[in-house]
Formats: structure tokens, C-alpha cells, sequence
């Protein structure tokens, strides 16, 4: 097979959670296992950085890759879902694993896969772990899928564990109440390794304090690390004193940064055979898309009029959108939406602005979507103005150019697979 057919095999026969939603989710790390041991265990030998988090992970793992690649280690990435290629997942040094090794390792998992029916994210994340050890990688950021404690990746062994944040999100797996979510993401925590929460909330402080002491894991928070990262200007940014640059430009990312730079100092201080300078941690900041190719976070797109894509999708996500939003000058907003059918669109709809913002709506290519008959029931029961609305999320944004003003903003949101349409 050549490789296009491999990938369509790949998302046609393995269970895939992007496409199917729960029927996906396997709650436990028995097959990820069993395809590890087909291929002689190569997570074991993986040096490693491993981030959970409900948001702020991706932009944490692509901003440490950045780093270590600057500070000259060969520096390996895995992280999920993809926007456009399939190869976005994995990464070494930024550069996407080729065709050729994605047939090469699809070759020698897929029998044990089909053996034991295998998920796509559980095939996935082994095929990273024997790519990078085979690319004989320093070190490997490994981004989490879902929750923590059963998620595929966690059969590694990290040098430092990162938690950026806990929100609600996928509840129906990882539990109703911020804590018991908590406890899935502090599933990462291993014994004796150093772990970084990247934002202190109360509810869940308990959670990790009892898991980081059955472990013997040394804990840190960011805060008490008083880095005090603002955004003073475009792509400027400040951390006591010290100016330096960073091209994610959002709000948000404020609170990401000073993860990165916390988890920077505790590594330093545990790992003195791997030292990152200052010099380096700054410079991995500023060259962060062109390192890691990252998108889709507060991406503009295009001017006359603006297009922001941003791939938040869950309540929390959206509200720190909407707040990125207040900074923005603009006549008319126009915003293009869809979403996955397991996400509380009621609630995200409710965060969204009403006054002078038109709504074109659509669906993600997925058997998991929400479809864009229920969306319009929900749009209509919070009497927002929907201007426009097409299954396709191209189409949507195609309109919603069509109708805008130069000084207009059109803002992309909603899902991974929306963005990525529009990408």
C-alpha cells in the first residue's frame, strides 16, 4: 500500500475518537502495552517530558519542543489531534515524520493492532515511541490525549510531569466534578519524578498534594515561581524585567508561558546533564511556529478583513476567547461555528457575544459532530443571529468573506476539525 492508502486505512478500521466519540475509548493501557511489547517496549528507554491538562497543553508541549531544540538537544514531539496531516502528530526537530516511516511503522504494529483491536490513538502514540527511539532522540515532549491515568501515553516514564490546567471537558470519561478530573490527570504523577500544576485552583490543590506524596513526587505550582509573564505589546512579553518575544500572541498564553518557564527551572534543577539556558528558553519562545510548526491557536489568518481561527472548544477555552476578543477593534463581528456533539454547546453558545455578531454555522466532518439542526435549535433558543448556516465549514466561512467589510473580524471557532477545514 502506498501511504495514502495506509492513512485511510489507519482512520477507516481503527477506532478513532475524533470520528466516533466514546466507542474509541479504551479505559485502561492494556493494548498500548501489548503493542509496545510487540516491538521490544521502546517506551521504556524514551527520555521525556509528559503534559496533561484540559487547556493550554498543546501550546505548553510545542513551546518545550521549541526550547530544547534551541538549546541543542534533538528533541522529538507527539501531540494530537492533527489540523491538516495526519504527520503533524509526531515531530522531530519539527520536522514530521515522513511518509516512508509512517508505512514502516504501520508495517510493523498493524497485525498485533488487528489482533487486539487496537484504537487509532493507541497505534499512534506506540508508532511515535519507536520512531523517536529509533531517531535515537534526546529528549521527547509527549502531549497527553485524553485525561491522564489511562490515557495511551502514560506507560512512559518522564523526566518532569506538567499538568497545565483542570476545566471541564470530556466529563462522560474523566468525571462530573473538577477533582475527580483532577485525579485523572494526576494519573501522569510518577514515583520520584518532579511534577509542575501549571495553575493553582483550589478544588483540586487536595488531589494532587495526596498523589504527589503517594508517589514521593517533588510538587510545584507556577505561581510559586513568581515569573509574572505579561504581554505588553503585539508579540512582546515581560517576566521580571526581562523582555523577550513569543508569537502566540493571546492572553492566555500568559499563563502557558509561565508553566513553560517554571517547568524550565525545575528541570534545571534536577537534570544538570541537560541544562537550557535562558538564552535558549527565550529563543524557543520566539521561534515556536517555525520550530514546531504550531497553529491554530489566536491565528491570524489574513487581514482586510481579519481571520482569527482558534481551536478552543470546551467552556473554559471559550471563555478565555471571549476575552482575547475585548482587545480587538472591529466594526462587525462575524463568527463561523461548529462543534462535536459531546462537548455543552448550550453553554459555550451562552458565553458567546450577541450584540453586533452574526453567527455562520456549520458542522465538523465527523461522524461525531453536532448536528447543525441541533446547533440552529440552540442558536434560536439563545436568540443569537444566525446569518447563515451550511453543513460545510468552508462554505460558512466562504459566506461569511462574502458578506464582510474590510474592518469587519471573522473568528473561527469551535472544534479541531472546523479550523482545520479552514486552514
Amino acid at each position: 500500500m502506498n501511504y495514502q492508502e495506509v492513512i485511510e486505512e489507519m482512520f477507516a478500521r481503527l477506532p478513532m475518537f475524533s470520528n466516533i466519540g466514546g466507542a474509541a475509548y479504551k479505559a485502561n493501557l492494556s493494548n498500548t502495552l501489548s503493542l509496545c511489547k510487540s516491538i521490544n517496549n521502546p517506551q521504556q528507554n524514551l527520555r521525556c517530558v509528559h503534559i496533561a491538562g484540559t487547556n493550554g497543553k498543546g501550546s505548553v508541549s510545542n513551546m518545550l519542543a521549541s526550547i530544547f531544540q534551541e538549546a541543542g538537544y534533538k528533541t522529538g514531539l507527539y501531540t494530537s489531534p492533527h489540523l491538516k496531516d495526519f504527520r503533524e502528530r509526531i515531530r522531530i526537530n519539527g520536522q514530521m515524520i515522513s511518509e516512508k516511516d509512517v508505512l514502516k511503522y504501520y508495517a510493523l504494529l498493524s497485525s498485533k493492532a488487528d489482533e487486539i483491536q487496537s484504537s487509532f490513538f493507541e497505534l499512534t502514540v506506540v508508532m511515535s515511541f519507536a520512531y523517536f527511539i529509533d531517531n535515537k532522540t534526546d529528549i521527547a515532549i509527549i502531549e497527553t490525549g485524553l485525561g491522564g491515568r489511562l490515557d495511551s501515553t502514560n506507560v512512559i516514564q518522564p523526566d518532569i510531569s506538567i499538568i497545565t490546567n483542570i476545566g471541564y471537558d470530556h466529563q462522560q470519561f474523566l468525571g462530573k466534578t473538577l477533582d475527580k478530573i483532577a485525579f485523572e490527570k494526576a494519573g501522569i504523577i510518577k514515583k520520584d519524578k518532579p511534577v509542575v500544576i501549571g495553575l493553582y485552583q483550589n478544588e483540586t490543590a487536595h488531589v494532587f498534594l495526596e498523589k504527589s506524596l503517594k508517589e514521593k513526587a517533588p510538587l510545584y505550582y507556577s505561581k510559586d515561581f513568581n515569573k509574572n509573564v505579561q504581554l505588553i505589546d503585539n508579540d512582546e512579553y515581560i517576566s521580571n524585567n526581562k523582555k523577550f518575544k513569543c508569537p502566540l500572541t493571546a492572553n492566555y498564553q500568559t499563563e502557558n508561558i509561565t508553566t513553560v518557564l517554571s517547568a524550565i527551572d525545575v528541570y534545571n534543577a534536577y537534570y544538570s546533564d541537560m541544562p537550557i539556558s535562558e538564552k535558549a528558553t527565550f529563543l524557543g519562545l520566539k521561534n515556536i511556529l517555525q520550530n514546531t510548526g504550531f497553529q491554530g491557536r489566536w491565528q491570524t489568518i489574513r487581514n482586510n478583513p481579519k481571520v482569527i481561527v482558534d481551536v478552543g472548544h470546551n467552556i473554559d477555552g471559550i471563555r478565555e476567547i471571549t476575552k482575547q476578543l475585548l482587545k480587538e477593534k472591529f466594526n462587525h463581528l462575524k463568527i463561523v461555528y461548529g462543534a462535536v456533539k459531546d462537548k455543552d454547546v448550550d453553554s459555550i453558545i451562552n458565553l458567546l457575544p450577541k450584540e453586533n455578531t452574526s453567527y455562520y454555522l456549520c458542522e465538523p466532518p465527523l461522524p461525531r459532530k453536532l448536528p447543525l439542526s441541533e446547533l440552529l435549535t440552540i442558536a434560536e433558543n439563545h436568540d443569537i443571529t444566525v446569518s447563515f448556516s451550511h453543513e460545510d465549514p468552508k462554505t460558512a466561512y466562504n459566506k461569511a468573506l462574502k458578506d464582510a467589510d474590510k474592518n469587519d473580524l471573522i473568528l473561527v471557532l469551535g472544534s479541531f476539525f472546523i479550523v482545520s477545514e479552514i486552514l
